[in-house]
């Protein structure tokens, strides 16, 4: 994993966002990143994020970061 990236639990990123009832685009439109981008996290490669994006991610769902972050109960 690049430096200074964390890992993130794609699976708890939606079920955090089906739990707070939000689409992609809800999140998106919250957080500035795009809804692309965060498919990729939920479905695909994109599992390294920056601190500053796993923050506004959480920020959005109203959870802590470490309960996005990869290993996290």
């Amino acid at each position: 994993m690049p430096r200074g990236l964390i890992e993130v639990n794609a699976e708890a990123l939606r079920a955090e966002r089906e739990r707070a009832g939000f689409t992609v685009e809800d999140v998106s439109r919250r957080t500035g990143v795009e809804p692309a981008t965060l498919r990729r996290i939920e479905d695909g490669p994109a599992k390294n994020l920056r601190p500053a994006t796993l923050r506004k991610l959480a920020l959005a769902l109203g959870i802590e970061p470490e309960q996005l972050s990869k290993g996290a109960a």
